[in-house]
């Protein structure tokens, strides 16, 4: 549960910083 939580807090912080929300998918699956 730990490494979601990491793996949601880091995404957000990438989004944030100026990455396309097509990524956020890409990663999802991932």
């Amino acid at each position: 549960m730990m490494c979601v939580f990491f793996f949601l807090c880091l995404h957000s912080i990438t989004i944030r910083n100026n990455a396309p929300i097509l990524n956020f998918g890409g990663w999802f699956r991932m």
